[in-house]
């Protein structure tokens, strides 16, 4: 774990004993777990439940070796079966956690940036098409693709307007 730690630069005695220490170990070994398909599911579910709870878990997220391919890997996987619409309730779940983890990267003032610059729209949109049974994260899908059009558009007119 401290071979984490020291590539994500977050000095040791940060680390020390405590439940925010404890916490972050959690959130660690989480994100780790995203990158290994048989993990992934239970790293899903647990990081999208608690990620009120881990502060810096979107800089966590987005600076961790391959955890993003891998959110994206998750959404990827179920464009076969979005038409015909064969969606089951287990691969719903999984998407649904991934764009949990999204948003919340795409809503951390330190990496809104960079996920906006990181052009996953085209994996996004993708899923706005079509009636394949994400009904539950259809919403935040929609307000997270509506948010980061609407900077993009902000941002463009305040370069136009200097």
């Amino acid at each position: 774990m401290q071979y984490i730690y020291l590539l994500l630069g977050v000095p040791m005695s940060v680390l020390g004993g405590g439940a925010t220490g404890k916490k972050m170990q959690s959130a660690e070994q989480l994100v780790l777990e995203l990158s290994n398909p048989d993990l992934r599911e239970n790293a899903l579910l647990e990081l999208s439940k608690k990620r009120e709870l881990f502060q810096d878990l979107a800089p966590l997220l987005w600076n961790s070796f391959g955890t993003i391919a891998a959110l994206l890997q998750e959404i990827v996987s179920i464009y076969p079966v979005l038409s015909p619409p064969n969606l089951t309730p287990a691969q719903s779940n999984r998407v649904c956690n991934a764009l949990a983890l999204l948003q919340c990267v795409a809503s951390h003032p330190d990496t809104r940036m960079l996920f906006l610059n990181g052009n996953l729209f085209p994996f996004l949109w993708v899923l706005l098409n079509g009636d394949h049974g994400l009904f539950v994260c259809k919403t935040s899908l929609a307000l997270l693709l509506s948010g980061m059009a609407l900077f993009r558009v902000g941002l463009s007119m305040v370069r136009f307007q200097s």
